[in-house]
């Protein structure tokens, strides 16, 4: 299995394992709030770290921007800054999305 193709499932895997803990929740601020957690974060960095492997590699690609993008609109919950050791991490991070 090509090396883009293992982190791209590995990415996969996170975000099925992250939308798991939220999925049946019927109140989309308390989904919101339970999105908001480490495992978004891992899913997002796994796909990304895929598509900086291949930059052909579209599909990662696609991948990276979708979770990169639900991440940066979850950043503003009151709850993002609970997924960091400090404040500093969790701004530094939000920063960089932006970037």
């Amino acid at each position: 299995m090509p090396p883009e193709l293992a982190l791209t499932l590995e990415g996969r895997n996170e975000k099925t394992l992250w939308r798991l803990e939220w999925d049946q929740l019927d109140n989309v601020a308390k989904r919101r709030s339970a999105a908001t957690n480490r495992m978004l974060r891992k899913a997002y960095e796994a796909y990304r770290k895929a598509y900086l492997f291949d930059l052909n590699h579209y599909w990662s690609g696609l991948a990276a921007l979708q979770q990169g993008t639900i991440t940066l609109e979850l950043s503003i919950e009151e709850t993002w800054q609970d997924t960091f050791d400090n404040v500093d991490q969790a701004l530094a991070y939000r920063a960089e999305l932006k970037r």
